[in-house]
């Protein structure tokens, strides 16, 4: 059973808000933007947090009521136990809230062809392991309730070597008791004098002894310590991130054991939500982290959701495009950018012909590649991430290039100051290659994430053949980021194709070497931004005004006339696809490339 749905109705500052889950689900989203109120979410379906209508209840006038609604997905066992319920391979669950009454809640209610069937157990749907910002160790480590440590010994304590240590535990106690209960023994005595203080009301005490089980005694005499040199360290008194690792280490454990043969069916799902698990950790630490989070999502039994700020949190834990959920808020209504997988399929679908066709023009359409499976178009689309990259998906606007060099550029540009213009919250996306630029432009399209693209002309300053193959190229990736931007959810406000190489455009040296062509440029620009009648200020600031009227939707005639501009493409407008991509792609090699005497 895993979570691929959420729905929350008019709970806080959401109003009706849906969001497709994966077995590892990451929200990301600004401060006060409704995570937190997600997570909630979660909590009061399982009765993890109380029902509170003062907190809890909108101050809008609400229509449908109040419900977090989670729809789960069946493996065929499952689905055929829960037929009555369930349609077909899902079973969606509702609890809905109560404002009246001091806010009473009622039960689970099978959501099925969509009307509400009888009342649903809770115990069915799993449990939920909620670990705050701020979480209290002791909460994780107690053994007197339910507790991650406490599951863990639990089901160490479940083999026959320990069934046995229990029964020599028992014979021994049964000496004990002998011993206490012994005449003139002080318990003995104490019994029988309250049993004549207690006589005129018919009452009669006695000792009792609690059954010697594998709960009782690791409830009274196991304890979880630290120790260093041989000294115990108090844990409470340790630094957030020994306690954060600890209560991490515990989650992880309790979920691994969860998930084994004979514990995942007897326990059901076990929902871990993490608010901000890179909170007080390492970089490196936050790495391993999501690794380790998305190994725990991927065991029978266990679906984890996070929220995070953290950019290599989300480069390392991306294990497709659906993972990430983008919230935001308007006024005092939440809501999400959300990727039901069949949108997901189709988008993937589009990405992987555009990318086919300029793989074709690359080899001057005498072959093509054939179509990626699924999975590694996932992976070209988030497996490539880096921290830098990440960052993007938490932008309010980004600007997409072509390549490491540009992406440099770009990132001298903010510590200049620059891109202050701009926004904000300006991210800078690298696409891997001038053929990659749809790839990008695309994926943040799916995430509504406003985006204007940059790249080099490869067929400026070229004669002859030279200049007919590169504007053959050219051309290529023109006509695919034109399909990109003409998609019906599109979000790519603009483009401008730079005369050149970026190097060349700004009037630097430009380094023949890959592995030097970044820091180069970066030291050429810091050289000579200062230096009297250089173009690099004056062009760096012309490029920064003209993507900032890109963004702002201003008319680009201006930018277009100015001799800083000479050769440049600026779009909009992004005129449609001059070509059927899926026509010439079946029709290969016949296809004649027109670099091709």
């Amino acid at each position: 059973m895993r979570p691929v749905r959420l729905r929350v109705q008019n709970i806080r500052a959401i109003r009706d808000l849906e969001i497709h889950l994966r077995p590892f689900t990451a929200l990301i989203a600004p401060n006060n933007a409704g995570k937190s109120s997600v997570l909630d979410a979660i909590r009061l379906f399982y009765g993890d947090l109380s029902w509170e209508p003062r907190r809890d209840v909108p101050w809008w006038s609400a229509r449908g009521g109040h419900f977090v609604e989670v729809e789960y997905e069946l493996d065929d066992e499952e689905a055929e136990e829960l037929t009555d319920h369930a349609d077909g391979a899902t079973l969606t669950v509702r609890r809905s809230f109560d404002t009246g009454d001091g806010g009473r809640t009622g039960g689970y209610h099978a959501i099925r062809r969509g009307e509400a069937s009888v009342a649903w157990l809770s115990p069915a749907i799993g449990r939920c392991v909620y670990v705050p910002a701020a979480a209290r160790l002791s909460d994780y480590t107690t053994l007197a309730g339910p507790s991650p440590l406490h599951d863990i010994l639990t089901a160490s304590a479940s083999g026959q070597r320990v069934e046995h240590a229990v029964r020599e535990v028992e014979t021994s106690l049964g000496r004990l008791k002998e011993a206490l209960l012994a005449r003139e023994n002080p318990a003995t005595v104490m019994s029988g004098r309250l049993g004549k203080v207690l006589h005129p009301w018919n009452l009669k005490p006695e000792i009792a002894f609690a059954e010697p089980t594998p709960g009782t005694i690791l409830r009274h005499f196991v304890e979880l310590r630290l120790t260093a040199d041989g000294q115990d360290m108090p844990m409470e008194a340790q630094g957030m991130g020994v306690q954060r690792a600890i209560i991490i280490g515990l989650i992880q454990m309790a979920a691994e054991l969860r998930g084994r043969a004979g514990h995942a069916k007897a326990s059901g799902l076990r929902w871990v939500v993490f608010e901000e698990p890179e909170l007080y950790l390492h970089p490196a630490q936050i790495a391993s982290l999501a690794g380790d989070l998305g190994e725990l999502s991927s065991s029978p039994g266990t679906a984890v959701t996070i929220t995070t700020h953290d950019p290599t949190m989300l480069a390392a834990a991306a294990n497709g495009i659906e993972s990430i959920v983008r919230l935001r808020r308007s006024g005092d209504a939440v809501s999400a950018t959300s990727l039901p997988p069949l949108a997901v399929e189709l988008a993937l679908g589009r990405i992987d012909e555009r990318s086919r066709y300029a793989q074709a023009a690359q080899y001057c359409f005498k072959r093509v590649q054939p179509a990626r499976s699924r999975e590694l178009r996932h992976a070209r689309l988030l497996n490539e991430l880096d921290g830098q990259r990440a960052a993007a998906f938490f932008a309010d606007r980004v600007i997409v290039v072509e390549g490491f060099s540009d992406a440099a550029f770009l990132t001298w540009l903010r510590s200049k100051g620059l891109l202050q213009r701009i926004g904000t919250n300006v991210g800078v996306l690298d696409a891997f290659g001038k053929y990659e630029l749809h790839r990008a432009a695309a994926t943040l399209s799916m995430f509504q994430i406003p985006h204007v693209v940059i790249w080099d002309g490869d067929a400026h300053g070229r004669v002859g053949n030279e200049f007919v193959k590169a504007a053959c190229r050219d051309e290529a990736a023109w006509e695919v980021l034109r399909a990109a931007a003409n998609d019906p959810s599109s979000t790519t406000v603009g483009g401008l194709r730079l005369a050149g190489a970026v190097e060349t455009w700004l009037g630097v040296n430009v380094e023949k070497t890959n592995a030097w062509k970044a820091g180069n440029l970066v030291t050429e620009l810091n050289d000579q931004f200062h230096l009297p009648g250089s173009s690099v200020r004056e062009r760096a600031e012309a490029l920064v005004s003209a993507i900032a009227d890109l963004f702002d939707g201003r008319t680009m005639s201006t930018h277009a006339a100015s001799p800083t501009f000479t050769g440049c493409l600026f779009a909009p407008p992004f005129p449609a696809p001059s070509r059927d991509l899926a026509a010439e792609l079946q029709h290969l090699p016949l296809v004649r490339c027109r670099c091709v005497p």
